[in-house]
């Protein structure tokens, strides 16, 4: 008798190896391999630098896509330059960019293409967040809080990075406005006397122009301002102290906000980058 459990027991436990269920489903339990995927070998290009990302593992249809000082620091969406899934990998992406030119640097930004095309700078790779795995490569903080980029070095061929986390989660479903005539209502602390507010955006008009922004008017602890916006609008708060200029590193503190499909934008700020407040 002991010797039959001992059997059935063996039996059992083969069965569990090999992940046979007692459902009658005879495929093996497959577990998707997550952020310790090896890392992959990928060749050098000759003449070329070839970035290889790893990604946290998503549970969405998403691509990625690369930004920087070689396409002009385009506002990440549907069409910058997109990543390739290394074959045989789930997690590892790559990218094949040109050198820059000696003397200058090539300096990048990754984000996060959901599967609706959203994209922009907050879905982009999170500070504190990332590593260089290997190759002559380094992440350097380029004077605003929220961002930092990827900086090659001139003898750059192939480096490997990994992102631990986007500052946007990917996979969220935001609903999108449609074009029209939006209102903004903004209750805002801690700002300095005389300073300007100003709202800057994908426009139709003034895309991200943070040298002319919508200036908002101030009136009963409230400021406001009504601007034609265009679908999936985005848009973010900067301000101006007295006697000073618009700047890209004195804004509200946190990513790109999304226009609701009301078209009636009620926000609250409460910390300013860049003065320290």
């Amino acid at each position: 008798m002991m010797k039959k459990v001992g059997i059935l027991f063996s039996m059992l436990a083969v069965a569990f190896m090999f992940g046979i269920t007692s459902c009658g489903d005879d495929k093996p339990i497959v577990i998707p391999p997550g952020d310790d995927e090896a890392q992959p070998v990928v060749e050098a290009v000759e003449g070329k630098i070839v970035l290889v990302m790893q990604v946290p593992k998503v549970d969405c249809n998403v691509s990625y896509c690369l930004t920087g000082n070689f396409a002009g620091w385009t506002t990440p969406s549907g069409d910058c330059e997109k990543f390739t899934l290394v074959e045989g990998k789930t997690t590892w992406y790559s990218i094949v960019l040109d050198k820059p030119e000696e003397g200058t640097s090539l300096v990048v930004q990754g984000a996060v293409i959901q599967s609706d095309g959203t994209s922009g700078w907050e879905y982009q790779w999170k500070n504190g967040t990332l590593e260089v795995l290997e190759g002559d490569a380094d992440f350097v903080d380029n004077g605003f809080d929220a961002f930092i980029n990827l900086e090659f070095l001139a003898s750059a061929t192939v480096v490997y990075i990994k992102v631990g986390e986007w500052r946007t989660a990917p996979c969220l479903n935001i609903e999108k406005n449609k074009a029209g005539t939006a209102t903004f209502t903004l209750t805002a602390t801690n700002v300095p006397e005389g300073a300007t507010i100003g709202v800057v955006g994908n426009f139709p008009e003034r895309n991200w122009d943070i040298t002319n922004p919508f200036v908002m008017t101030f009136a009963g602890g409230k400021y406001t301002a009504t601007i034609e916006v265009g679908d999936a609008q985005e848009y973010k708060y900067f301000l101006k102290v007295a006697g000073g200029e618009w700047d890209w590193a004195v804004s509200e503190d946190g990513g790109n906000r999304h226009m609701p499909v009301s078209l009636k934008a009620v926000d609250e700020v409460n910390a300013w980058v860049g003065l320290g407040i």
